[in-house]
């Protein structure tokens, strides 16, 4: 079956950022990649609505990230928005689901947007990145891309979001997980079902480090789940 990709990215800031931006959106592997720039999130509900229904099975969406918000705090996709600069995630979820297909897999190259704000809101009152132990575990429940599930699932569609759980490389990065059905629960990471049982010590953060960042990582976040056990058997050489 014939895929197609409607693929954002942000078109804002730094030369370098956009650069890195537009090529992960051209990253191949859809028989059919819309590529468009966007520079807030009312340019990513238009292009959605200028969709034909049920046309998309996977979206890839690459910009800025946070815990609870896309592209940008103040004029981007955000978690319980409150400023009309904003778009509410669940305005999002909504224009999502009227294009989509009920096998939708939705790729966000951003950073942190797999994990839940309360890791350091609750130590430090800062936000940050974790690549820890902590970020090879189960959690992000209040993420993102938790929150955009939970929103799609209101509206009936069994969507996957993939997405990072700490900041840095793109579509490169190696900490990474899935959110899907049912609502409301934890993400699963990478890590956790390509080694499932192993602890995530050291010594195997420092392997997966070096081993998954890159065309690794970049392939099952694009959706390619035969990465997984080509990482256990990795693993084991």
């Amino acid at each position: 079956m014939s895929q197609t990709r409607l693929s954002l990215w942000l078109n804002k800031g730094s030369e370098k950022h956009r650069k890195i931006f537009r090529t992960t959106a051209e990253l191949s592997g859809a028989d059919k990649n819309i590529v468009v720039p966007v520079k807030n999130g009312f340019d990513i509900l238009n292009i959605l609505n200028n969709q034909d229904e049920n046309s998309i099975d996977h979206i890839l969406i690459s910009g800025h990230g946070g815990p609870t918000w896309l592209l940008n705090p103040r004029y981007g996709i955000v978690n319980y928005a409150t400023k009309e600069s904003q778009v509410d995630v669940s305005a999002l979820a909504k224009a999502i689901d009227r294009v989509s297909t009920d096998d939708l897999l939705i790729s966000l190259a951003a950073c942190l947007c797999s994990r839940s704000p309360s890791w350091y809101l609750r130590l430090t009152g800062a936000i940050g990145s974790d690549w820890g132990p902590r970020g090879y575990r189960k959690g992000g429940r209040k993420s993102f891309s938790g929150k955009l599930r939970d929103c799609l699932f209101y509206h009936g569609k069994k969507a996957r979001i993939r997405g990072h759980r700490v900041s840095g490389h793109a579509a490169n990065c190696a900490i990474l997980a899935e959110h899907k059905s049912p609502p409301y629960t934890s993400c699963e990471t990478l890590f956790e079902r390509a080694l499932p049982g192993f602890e995530p010590t050291l010594k195997n953060r420092n392997w997966w480090i070096d081993t998954i960042t890159g065309e690794l990582a970049q392939r099952w976040l694009l959706g390619d789940d035969s990465v997984e056990h080509e990482i256990s058997r990795l693993y084991y050489e």
